[in-house]
């Protein structure tokens, strides 16, 4: 567990993240935008209709469909745990730079709760795409769900992140100035 905050594991969890996200974004999921002409599930944060789900499983057809099940799902069974892997990291390892232990305390915890969420998302998508555009409107509506409160969950996390790695910059730049500067104490006092 102590390797989960070194700064090697972050930056190589942070990398293999990137990796696999660039991937998804450049690769999959934009062949399955060209094939039907609409974003996929897994680039509607807001979640989606029943009328739009249909409407996405149509365009995509049988082949998008076998497309999406083979290539993306498989890397958002990997891209989840690595992002959460990667932002759990940051936050052990900045957990003595920063003084935002409330941050810190919640992020680790929405960190893995968005991976819980993205990997309920995956298993509702592939249950769409087995099934086709005459899925039910319940597990459409399961899906959509997900997929927003997933999209919920990794923008928290992300913001813990950003409030704490802000917090050390912030910290350095005051050091930078002399560390007794008055916006230094004042910060300080505020985030506690």
């Amino acid at each position: 567990m102590k390797q989960l905050g070194s700064a090697k594991f972050t930056i190589v969890s942070s990398a293999a993240a990137a990796s696999v996200y660039l991937v998804m974004i450049f690769w999959t999921l934009q062949h399955l935008r060209q094939v039907a002409g609409v974003p996929p599930f897994d680039m509607q944060p807001l979640g989606y209709s029943v009328l739009e789900a249909r409407q996405l499983l149509t365009a995509l057809g049988k082949q998008g469909r076998h497309y999406y099940l083979t290539y993306q799902i498989p890397l958002d069974l990997i891209y989840p745990a690595l992002l959460a892997l990667t932002l759990i990291s940051i936050l052990r390892w900045s957990a003595g730079r920063a003084g935002f232990p409330r941050a810190i305390r919640a992020g680790i915890p929405l960190a893995l709760g968005a991976a819980t969420l993205d990997y309920l998302e995956n298993a509702f998508v592939a249950a769409m795409l087995i099934e086709g555009p005459g899925c039910s409107e319940i597990l459409i509506r399961l899906a959509s769900a997900a997929t927003m409160l997933k999209s919920l969950a990794t923008t928290a996390a992300l913001i813990a992140v950003l409030l704490v790695c802000t917090s050390i910059l912030w910290r350095y730049i005051c050091s930078l100035l002399g560390g007794n500067s008055i916006l230094a104490k004042r910060h300080d006092s505020n985030i506690r």
